[in-house]
Order: structure tokens, then sequence, then C-alpha cells
């Protein structure tokens, strides 16, 4: 783990006009062409507050997670003294 950040708002179902306009947020390249969306329905996350750790965290990724990850407690108290929280 590298950082973190809040999620503070989903937007979407997307169009494909919506996400060829926002492109560069989503990560594609600005001359990449948009032809259909990635999903069925498409969603885009709103963050806010993104910090960096100074140092990376290693936790163990499970099995067949694919978006959120419980962290153990120990991960939590090492993630919380860098953000000079705990």
């Amino acid at each position: 783990m590298i950082g973190v950040t809040n999620l503070v708002g989903v937007v979407g179902p997307l169009s494909v006009s919506d996400l060829a306009a926002n492109g560069r947020k989503a990560g594609f390249d600005k001359h990449e062409r948009l032809t259909g969306l990635p999903y069925k329905q498409t969603y885009a996350w709103v963050l806010q507050g993104a910090r960096r750790l100074r140092k990376p965290i290693p936790y163990e990724h499970p099995s067949g997670a694919v978006i959120w990850v419980n962290l153990a407690s120990s991960v939590e108290r090492a993630v919380l003294q860098q953000l000079d929280r705990f």
C-alpha cells in the first residue's frame, strides 16, 4: 500500500461520451479513442484528500478481492502512524 484517500462520491452510470470527456482522469491516454464502455454500467469514484505514505506498507491481498480489502489491524495501525493519527 503506497497511499490512502477518501471516497466522497460516485458518479454514474456513465455514457461513452461522459467517460471520453473525462478520460484523462480515468487514466486513458489522451490519444486513445473510446469506442465503448469497459462495463455494462460504468461509474466514476470521486476521491478527495489523497496522501502518499512516507514508506510503503506491505499487506496480504486476498485471492479474489478485486476492489475492497479488509486490512489487518496491524496494517491499519501502520497506516495511521504514518498519517500521524495514532
